[in-house]
């Protein structure tokens, strides 16, 4: 409340100091309610907010919830919000998130708002996992379209949902899955035209967005157009997919088909890791 720019500045810095208990609650969100936050003060009560969201009450969830609905609230209160109720670490508070994300979808200038935040999510499997598969209704929309992506596959690879829940979405799926083989047929080719000189690819690998798809899509390979997908991945024979493909025959069949044994232990860059899957689903011998 200092009249004084510099002391008011101080105080609002040393919110990292900040300790809340349950029973400062009310007191604490009536002071949120009635002070004068300035403009250039937003992520300032951005961080209250995620202090309110780390006590476990039953008064945080329908409070944090007000604050996002209120008339408007910009988006990094709405994002805010959203981390905070990550910290009651409850299904109940992943159910909210998914109610709110219905209500109004944030949408930031920065593409890391969306990444950081399912990133958390990801960090929190367990709970998270109750927007699954609702939180795909999203899924057209370009800031949620890889991080979504992303967070089934954790959930998947965790045991923790069935990608085949996702059958109004597998449509759109393909499509995706088929568009990143086209980028990859497009990679590869340039490979075998080019020197020696490395060829540089914006991301870590040129097929990861690829096998995230097929690692969803896995449970619906049976159906004659993803069996089609797939029979193009496997033509594709690029190393980090042949591994990835062994990894889900190994983990959803314990078995590896022989077609897939004989491209990773055909290939010296893959071998030892193709003999690692094999001595796991007993197949070893028969590459002896």
């Amino acid at each position: 409340m200092s009249p004084h720019d510099s002391i008011r500045y101080s105080a609002l810095k040393s919110i990292e100091y900040l300790k809340i208990r349950e029973s400062d609650l009310d007191k604490f969100q009536n002071f949120i309610a009635n002070f004068n936050f300035n403009a250039d003060e937003t992520e300032v009560l951005g961080e209250l907010y995620e202090k309110i969201g780390k006590i476990k009450s039953p008064q945080v969830i329908p409070f944090l919830e007000s604050v996002y609905k209120k008339p408007n609230v910009n988006t990094v209160i709405q994002f805010s919000v959203l981390r905070a109720l990550t910290f009651q670490e409850s299904k109940e508070a992943y159910k909210k998130i998914l109610s709110l994300l219905e209500y109004d979808l944030p949408i930031s200038d920065s593409k890391y708002d969306v990444s950081n935040l399912f990133n958390i999510f990801g960090e929190d499997l367990e709970n998270s996992q109750v927007m699954f598969p609702d939180v795909f209704q999203f899924y057209s929309i370009q800031e949620y379209h890889k991080p979504i992506i992303e967070l089934t596959n954790y959930w998947i690879e965790n045991k923790l949902v069935n990608s085949k829940k996702l059958k109004s979405f597998k449509k759109m799926l393909l499509t995706n899955a088929k568009l990143e083989v086209k980028r990859l047929t497009s990679w590869k080719n340039k490979q075998l035209i080019k020197d020696d000189e490395e060829v540089e690819y914006d991301g870590d690998s040129p097929s990861s967005e690829l096998i995230d798809y097929l690692n969803i899509l896995y449970g619906f390979k049976k159906e004659s157009n993803f069996a089609d997908l797939f029979t193009k991945v496997e033509s594709l024979n690029i190393d980090d997919i042949n591994l990835a493909l062994a990894k889900f025959e190994m983990k959803k069949e314990n078995h590896i088909q022989n077609k897939t044994i004989d491209k990773i232990v055909d290939n010296s860059n893959i071998r030892f890791k193709g003999f690692q899957m094999l001595w796991q689903t007993k197949q070893k011998e028969k590459r002896s």
